[in-house]
Parts: structure tokens; C-alpha cells; sequence
């Protein structure tokens, strides 16, 4: 009997097919089968054990059969020993054992030592594995690669590769990348129409993606019939979804409950939607608390906000540290604007003519503190020079005649002078 007919044998014991279901038969069988120069047959022993299906699960034994496979070379035993050792903390064997089993040609182990590096925050050697997966074509990996391009995570953020590996995942079979693909509007009538079809099979992480979907298109009511669907997954995503629906619909109050839900089970993007919607709001001690807490992840976007929070606070000795931190990443001109207000605000008026000198175009308000800070200085023609600018000549006259008081004091009789000596 050949190798397909006798795994065939040992299936038909192991889910009762067309025989009483047999499982110490069916491992009988298997293990004949590897016995006899197929080790395929630890790979299938291994997979009851491993996946617990018709046998209470026993990982401990799993291992042993996948060993004896991958003393063979089986791959599939080499590949889900690998798996194994990763779930268990055993990272080093792990990896060690998932690389023998890319030299045994199982491809999908690219993907896997991918999502491995990702998750522990080593992109470039994400990116590596995922790339060797792409040369394989294997979907998942170059799914890998989307999700690294759409947030640019070892890369350059660029939404048209991502959408690009995606779209080239999706079209190799893997369904995830059809629902990434899903918020970026880049989803045919047709894949909507599938995705909506599969939902109804019990994805809830297609209930999700359909929810960040229709919400992108403004449709609130299937947004969140679907978001609430998607309740049952309790995931990060679920509870920024549903809370940005409400701020959408103005629920301000149901809003800030999803994101303290979110906040409760310890998402960190619903922390900051907190913190986001508090400043919207104008509740700025809330907004202050929630970005304080955010400050350990460096992120620009909290160093930016905690400078607004704190100019609306009127705290303005606490901006020059966040403006410090931001200022090493970011040379944005919206950030150097707000760091001169809260530096005139101080008082400190070399740094606003030092940081308004800097920018392309100033509006009115800032020609104002620019004027102010040359003549706190005693560049006073540039004060008028730049004074002359305003829209509204009161601030020019009112300094005109102050300079020109200053002038007098180190003997410079001016104009306004003149006449005031002639009236005497």
C-alpha cells in the first residue's frame, strides 16, 4: 500500500470515516507509516497531541513526535517544533530550529520569524524575513511588509506599498490582507460583498475591519452595527472604533466611556483618543494627566500636544522640555510657533526674536510679539521696520513714540522732540 493510501487509513480512524472512529488506531497507523521510512507519520502523531483534537492536548508529547520527525527532516514537524519552543520562551531554540526548517523549504517560516522580530520591536530584521517570504511568495509575509510600510515601522511610512503588498497577500489567498485593505478604501463592491458574506460565518475581526470601514465612508449606522459586533473580540481596535463613532455623532460622554473601557483592559491607542477628545473638549487638566502618562513612549505627537495643553493651561515654564524633545525630531514650523508665544508669555524676549527670525510667514499676532521683542532688546528701527507690518497702525504709533523717548535719553533729538522743544 502506498503513502497516500495508508494516511488516508489513519484518517479515516482518526475522524470515524466510514470506521468507528479509532484514535490509538490511527497513531498505530502513523506511526507505521514513519516507522517505515515516512516520517510524515510523527508530523500527523505530533498534530493530535499539538492541536488536542479528539485527545485531550498534550504538548509534551507533541514535541517528542515532532523531534523524531525533525531528526528526519520533516519540515512540517521542524516547522511546528519551532512554533512550539517560541510560545513557550524557549526564543533562542526557537529561532535556531524555524531556520533549519527554511532549509527544509517550509516558507512559511519566513513569516513566522518575522512576526517574531516585529513584535519584539527589531524591524529590520522583520523586514528582512518578511522579504525573504515575498521572494517565496508567501502571502502572509508579504502581508508582513504592508503592515511594516503602513505605519513605518523599519521603513518609510508609505500607504502605496502597503496598499501594494496587500493587495498582492490578498490575491495570493490570504484573507487578512483583504481587511487591511478594507479602511484604506482600496476594496472592490465585490470584496466588501465577500468580506460581508464571511462575516456572517463569525469573524468578528471582519466585523471590525467592515465597522473602520463604513465609518471612513460616514456611513455611522453600519459602522457601528458592525463595531459592536466586534464587541465579543474585546480587542484595542473595538473600543477606539465604536468611541470614534460617538465623538463623530457628538456623544462626547459615550465616547470618553468606550476609550476609559479601552483604557481599563490597558490599549494604549485609547489613552490616546482620551487624551485627544479631553483637548477637544477644552478639559485640559484631563488632557494634561492623560499625555503625562503618554510621555514615556517619546512620541512627537504627545511632546506636541503637551506644549498646547500647557500654553491653554498657561503653564509655560513646562513647554522648553517637551519643546526640547520635540525640537531633536521635529523642525516643524507649528512647533516653533507655539514655543515663541509661550516664550513671550515668559517674558524671554531674545528666544521670540530668535524663534520668530526663523519662520517663513508670520501672522498678525506674531509680527506684534516679534515688534515687542526687538524693542524689549533695543533693536529698535527693527521694531518699526517690523511694526509697520501690522494691519492695524496702533502698535507702530504707540512704539514710534516710545522709541523715539528712548532716543532722546541717549541724545538723539527726534521729530516728536523737535515739536515738543518748540512748544516750550
Amino acid at each position: 500500500m502506498n503513502l497516500e493510501k495508508r494516511l488516508h487509513v489513519g484518517k479515516m480512524y482518526e475522524e470515524g470515516l466510514e470506521v468507528e472512529k479509532n484514535i490509538d488506531l490511527a497513531i498505530d497507523v502513523y506511526e507505521a507509516i514513519a516507522k517505515d521510512g515516512w516520517p510524515i507519520g510523527y508530523f500527523k502523531i505530533g498534530q493530535i497531541y499539538d492541536l488536542g483534537k479528539h485527545v485531550d492536548k498534550d504538548l509534551e508529547k507533541a514535541k517528542r513526535y515532532y523531534e523524531k520527525g525533525m531528526m528526519l527532516n520533516e519540515r512540517e514537524c521542524t516547522y511546528n517544533l519551532g512554533m512550539i519552543n517560541l510560545k513557550e520562551g524557549r526564543n533562542e531554540e526557537g529561532v535556531k530550529i524555524l531556520e533549519k526548517a527554511i532549509d527544509l523549504n517550509h516558507y512559511e517560516a519566513f513569516n513566522s520569524l518575522g512576526a517574531y522580530y516585529e513584535k519584539r520591536k527589531d524591524y529590520e530584521k522583520a523586514y528582512f524575513y518578511y522579504k525573504k517570504g515575498e521572494e517565496h511568495e508567501n502571502g502572509r509575509s508579504i502581508f508582513g511588509l504592508g503592515v511594516l510600510y503602513e505605519n513605518g515601522k523599519g521603513v518609510k511610512k508609505d500607504l502605496k506599498k502597503a496598499k501594494e503588498y496587500y493587495r498582492k497577500s490578498w490575491e495570493l489567498g490570504y484573507v487578512t490582507a483583504l481587511k487591511f485593505l478594507l479602511p484604506l478604501n482600496e476594496c472592490t463592491n465585490e470584496e466588501v460583498e465577500f468580506l460581508e458574506n464571511e462575516t456572517k460565518k463569525g469573524d468578528s475581526t471582519l466585523d471590525l475591519a467592515l465597522g473602520k470601514y463604513y465609518l471612513s465612508k460616514g456611513d455611522l449606522e453600519k459602522a457601528r452595527i458592525y463595531g459592536e459586533k466586534a464587541l465579543s473580540t474585546c480587542s484595542e481596535g473595538v473600543y477606539n472604533l465604536l468611541g470614534g463613532i460617538e465623538q463623530r455623532l457628538r456623544n462626547s460622554e459615550k465616547a470618553m466611556e468606550y476609550y476609559n473601557l479601552g483604557i481599563e483592559k490597558g490599549y494604549i491607542t485609547c489613552k490616546y483618543s482620551k487624551g485627544w477628545l479631553s483637548f477637544l473638549l477644552r478639559d485640559y487638566k484631563v488632557a494634561k494627566e492623560v499625555y503625562l502618562e503618554l510621555k514615556e513612549s517619546k512620541s512627537q505627537v504627545v511632546y506636541s500636544m503637551l506644549i498646547m495643553v500647557f500654553s491653554n493651561l498657561k503653564e509655560f515654564k513646562s513647554i522648553e522640555e517637551y519643546y526640547e524633545l520635540l525640537l531633536e525630531k521635529n523642525r516643524d514650523e507649528k512647533i516653533k510657533r507655539m514655543y515663541g508665544y509661550s516664550q513671550f508669555r515668559l517674558k524671554e524676549y531674545k528666544k521670540v526674536v530668535e524663534i520668530y527670525e526663523q519662520l517663513n510667514h508670520l501672522n498678525q499676532n506674531e509680527i506684534n510679539m516679534l515688534g515687542i521683542g526687538y524693542y524689549k532688546i533695543g533693536r529698535y528701527e527693527e521694531c518699526l521696520d517690523t511694526l509697520k507690518r501690522m494691519e492695524n497702525q496702533e502698535e507702530y504709533e504707540k512704539y514710534k513714540i516710545k522709541i523715539e523717548g528712548e532716543e532722546k535719553k541717549y541724545g538723539k533729538l527726534t521729530k516728536i522732540w523737535q515739536v515738543l522743544a518748540a512748544c516750550i
